[in-house]
Formats: C-alpha cells, structure tokens, sequence
C-alpha cells in the first residue's frame, strides 16, 4: 500500500480501492487511510460506501478520509455519516463540515 501512495493518482487508488473492501479489517482501515493521504477524488463513491460498514473502526476512517479528500461529494457522504448509529461518527462528521464552513448542526 505505501508503494502505491508513493506513486500517488488515479491507478494507484483504484488499486487502493480494492483492499477497502478486503475481509481484514486492519488491511482495510490501512487502504482508507492510503487513499486519504493521496487525497484521489476518484476515491470518494468507495469511501461513501464504506459509511454503512457494520464495523464502526472503518466507519470512522472513512468519515476521516472523505474529510481529508474534501469537494461536494465528499461533503455529501459527510451530511449522511451525521445520522450515523454511533455518537463518535456523527460529531466527527460534523466537525469536518463546520471546519469546511459547512455550518453542520
């Protein structure tokens, strides 16, 4: 993963992409942190997938990345995680809006 984040772009997300939905969840929170940190828009659908994740642990990377990604869709999946089950996923969604200037209640 860290090879691929080094070489950064739409093919080393896709390929990034795939692992979020690996049946380890310590190989899938490492590839939603990957994609955060190369910040690949292309990303966002997969990461907003990720919001309905049973496993709370990749609920929240995913409301982390899509808050490090940032635009439009990313602030949509955003306002959805604010009616998230978990208290931790919905303040944290909403922190990310308001720090965007997204006045999130």
């Amino acid at each position: 993963i860290e090879a691929l984040v080094l070489r950064g772009g739409t093919a080393a997300a896709a390929s990034i992409e795939a692992l979020v939905f690996d049946r380890d969840p310590g190989v899938r929170i490492a590839a939603i942190d990957a994609l955060a940190a190369i910040e690949e828009r292309s990303s966002v659908h997969s990461l907003g997938a990720l919001l309905g994740d049973p496993d709370l642990a990749i609920r929240r990377s995913a409301v982390a990345a899509l808050g490090e990604i940032g635009g439009e869709l990313a602030n949509r999946f955003l306002d959805q995680a604010r009616h998230d089950p978990d208290d931790s996923v919905r303040a944290s969604a909403a922190a990310i809006l308001r720090e965007q200037g997204f006045g999130a209640n």
